[in-house]
Order: C-alpha cells, then structure tokens, then sequence
C-alpha cells in the first residue's frame, strides 16, 4: 500500500482508521486530523490470528474479547482488511 500522508502535519503512516458509514477513513494519530478514504476490503468472517483465531468475528462481543480486539487494531501491525473487518465489528457494538 502507498503511504499515507498527513496533508496538515506531514506525518507519514501515522494514522488509526475509522469506519465511516461504508467507507473507511484514515485519521493522523499526531493531529486527529482526516487524512482521506482508504480502499475498501472485503470483510472477514473468522479471526484469522491470536486468542480468538478461527472464531467469528461478529461472535466476539463479551467485555474481554472487545478490550482484545481494541488492543489489537492499535497495538498490533494489523492488514488492512483485518482492521476494517474488526473496526466494522466493533462500531456496530
């Protein structure tokens, strides 16, 4: 994937993503500021890594799977289809 650039402070893949509606944006960790719209990517059905691996991912709703899955989209170097899939999930919690 190309880098993502902070068009206000020129940070350079320092960003969280967020869904937005059917869209998944980027936003600069240094300045909260919106970067742009990433690409889109397919869902995941199952947890493709850790604790939870082979499970749904919409099945992962108690209090400790939550705090996993929150951890790991911002500790871990996650694909981007693995983040969208998670951060999908849990906007809808």
């Amino acid at each position: 994937m190309k880098d993502v650039t902070c068009n206000k402070c020129g940070s350079i893949n320092n960003y969280r993503t967020e869904v937005s509606g059917n869209h998944l944006k980027a936003i600069c960790k240094d300045c909260e500021s919106y970067i742009k719209f990433l690409p889109q990517y397919n869902l995941l059905d199952l947890m493709p890594f850790g604790k939870y691996k082979d499970r749904e991912i919409k099945s992962l709703i108690e209090d400790d799977e939550v705090k996993y899955l929150q951890w790991a989209v911002n500790n871990l170097k996650l694909s981007e289809s693995v983040k969208f899939s998670i951060n999908k999930h849990l906007k809808t919690l």
